[in-house]
């Protein structure tokens, strides 16, 4: 008998083994860098790249290089999963100007047809950042001759393909506290409609996110002040709520970035309670965003100085998870990280370094495939070599969805927008299928209509009550109250609609 308890023994250990192994090793597998782009003529120096993938996994790659005489804003696009890149093509060339700064690429994103977008600016003494962008409509083959452009005091830009046609474009204000967000429908070729999005007097800085929640809302992140913020929008980019503020905790942040997925949003942040020993923050909401209480810390940076660039980065592919890169130490020996989660951010992995030395990432550095492909890039410092790392991740399944939300108690939300004029939206939260009952009261106690009573399964319901009774006429300008009974918890909540 001893021998088999030898074979068992060892047969566990082996398991074991395999089980690190499989969970440990795909993140631990970046490199042998590829080198996208090496030394130009003219070239005086590269800036750091950006990256996104088309619906059919193609990679594209953007980035800027200073010339001297001119500066030159460059696109490519590899067909075999970044192993080698087709020859790059001209997006722009701007001549050198001596109150100029660079060239940066900031954004690259493709739309519903794998036509690329690229985004790019360049700073002007004393202050101004002149934005600039184009796009291709044969893949990337060209580019136009002619740019779209916008002036800000600040470089944040996002631009969110809502659908086929629907796009918007947000950038900062600054100096003013607002956001400007531009409706585009005819998939970013121009744009029709410009919303100036309220800020409460917080300055946006660093970057912002746009995002398309699995409702249809559209939020706005960004950091200023101290705090992490966003504002939202029910109509289509019509109209944006006025400033909702996420973290509390910590004094200084800058920058965040969100993805959404379903019911889910996510965020990633650095952030610090005294400038020095920062973090990297993430945090999820399960309600579209209503509410964010997942907040886990991922990297702990220690005694160093909280630097602005570049704020890390978040993606999420329901194939794949959550994936999160981030640079460590601010300086020449820059190291970029990585992390991934395959449980919605209830848990990481530990993190591994990407690269070391004198390489830097910029904002959105990062795809992530339906096939597992995780693909980072970034510039050598030394040389000015525009480079690829990549990784293999393994393609998972039962990625919780909306029906899996892990509510723990009944919650009457905040309404929003609250005041409101043609319709507010109610959500609520419960832990369990419950009988709800949901109606309005006017101030006197009278009820005004009944927007629910019917069992709802667990997770996040919204309903939008549009001003107008039980019989369909409309109501009258005043303070109402909205109350969710269900046979253990009641909740009110006061409305106040303007006519």
């Amino acid at each position: 008998m001893w021998f088999l308890q030898i074979y068992w023994k060892y047969i566990f250990i082996t398991a074991i083994i395999v089980i690190v192994i499989i969970t440990i090793l795909p993140a631990q597998q970046f490199g042998p860098e590829i080198i996208i782009e090496g030394s130009t003529p003219n070239q005086i120096y590269k800036l750091a790249p950006v990256i996104d993938l088309d619906s059919q996994g193609n990679l594209g790659v953007s980035w800027g290089v200073s010339g001297i005489t001119w500066d030159t804003v460059k696109f490519v696009k590899s067909y075999d999963r970044g192993q080698t890149f087709e020859n790059s093509v001209i997006v722009d060339t701007l001549l050198k100007d001596p109150d100029a700064g660079d060239t940066f690429s900031t954004l690259l994103c493709f739309d519903f047809l794998d036509n690329p977008m690229v985004f790019y600016w360049r700073w002007v003494f004393p202050y101004w950042y002149f934005h600039f962008y184009k796009k291709s409509e044969d893949g990337g083959l060209r580019f136009p001759e002619n740019k779209y452009n916008f002036t800000s005091a600040y470089y944040p830009v996002d631009y969110l393909f809502y659908n086929e046609n629907c796009g918007f474009l947000a950038y900062s204000a600054y100096p003013h506290p607002e956001l400007i967000v531009k409706k585009s429908v005819n998939s970013g070729i121009s744009f029709i409609d410009s919303t100036v999005v309220n800020t409460g007097n917080n300055y946006p800085n660093y970057n912002i996110s746009l995002v398309k929640c699995g409702n249809g809302d559209i939020l706005c992140f960004y950091t200023g002040e101290g705090n992490i913020y966003y504002n939202r929008s029910t109509d289509l980019g019509e109209n944006f709520s006025d400033t909702v503020a996420i973290e509390n905790e910590y004094k200084y942040k800058n920058g965040v970035y969100a993805h959404a997925f379903q019911n889910h949003v996510f965020i990633i942040y650095k952030a610090s309670s005294d400038s020095i020993s920062p973090k990297i923050i993430f945090n999820r909401s399960d309600d579209y965003g209503y509410s964010f209480d997942h907040k886990t810390v991922i990297y702990d940076f220690g005694s160093t100085v909280l630097n602005s660039h570049p704020v890390p980065f978040i993606i999420f592919n329901p194939n794949v998870g959550l994936c999160i890169v981030w640079s460590k130490n601010p300086g020449i020996n820059r190291t970029i990280m990585f992390t991934y989660s395959t449980d919605l951010g209830d848990t990481f992995g530990t993190p591994v370094t990407v690269t070391e030395g004198n390489k830097w990432r910029f904002y959105r550095s990062m795809a992530v495939s339906d096939s597992g492909d995780v693909y980072i890039t970034y510039i050598n410092d030394d040389n000015y070599n525009i480079i690829l790392n990549k990784t293999k991740l393994p393609v998972i399944s039962g990625i919780k969805t909306q029906t899996a939300l892990k509510v723990k108690e009944y919650q009457l939300l905040p309404v929003y927008p609250n005041p409101f004029n043609s319709y507010t939206q109610i959500s609520f939260k419960i832990p369990q299928t419950s009988k709800i009952m949901l109606e309005i009261y006017d101030l006197v106690g009278r009820r005004v209509k009944t927007l629910a009573n019917e069992t709802y399964q667990t997770g996040a319901h919204h309903i939008r009550w549009d001003g107008t009774n039980q019989y369909g006429g409309e109501v009258t300008t005043g303070i109402y109250f909205v109350r969710l009974s269900t046979p253990g918890f009641k909740a009110t909540h006061k409305i106040l609609l303007m006519r």
